[in-house]
């Protein structure tokens, strides 16, 4: 917790590494990818792209 109270550049690259694994991870854009893809394969469908 010290260092990063103390480490500007730290902290910052931590938190925009977060934002990031949220973004690719849990936004509904990325949700929605998944559940198009499970439906595909549950349908036989090829869904590339």
């Amino acid at each position: 917790m010290t260092q990063l109270l103390e480490d500007d550049q730290l902290r910052q690259r931590l938190g925009e590494q977060g934002r990031e694994t949220v973004r690719e991870q849990f936004l509904t854009p990325r949700l929605v990818d998944d559940f198009l893809t499970l439906l595909a394969d549950v349908a036989g469908a090829d869904r590339t792209g």
